[in-house]
């Protein structure tokens, strides 16, 4: 071995040193048709909230909305 192998020895994994439990317990593992992300689409909504357009800022043309204050966008230039 050289110099490098006894500086770092002690840090980072060996795979000398994982536990056999750790390696790959298949009991587990028993749904081959799971999806992780089903928790995480599981909830959405089946429509959503749109708001109302209103007329684009005559300044810089920035699309606004109907409760958007006046010169919200560029406060007017």
């Amino acid at each position: 071995f050289d110099d490098e192998y006894y500086l770092f020895a002690g840090e980072g994994s060996d795979p000398d040193d994982v536990e056999h439990d750790e390696l790959g317990d298949t009991r587990h593992n028993t749904y081959v048709d799971h999806d992780p992300l089903d928790y995480v689409y599981s909830n959405l909504p089946d429509h959503t909230h749109i708001l109302k357009h209103a007329a684009n800022c005559d300044h810089c043309k920035a699309k606004k909305f109907v409760s958007e204050a006046p010169g919200f966008c560029c406060r007017s230039g």
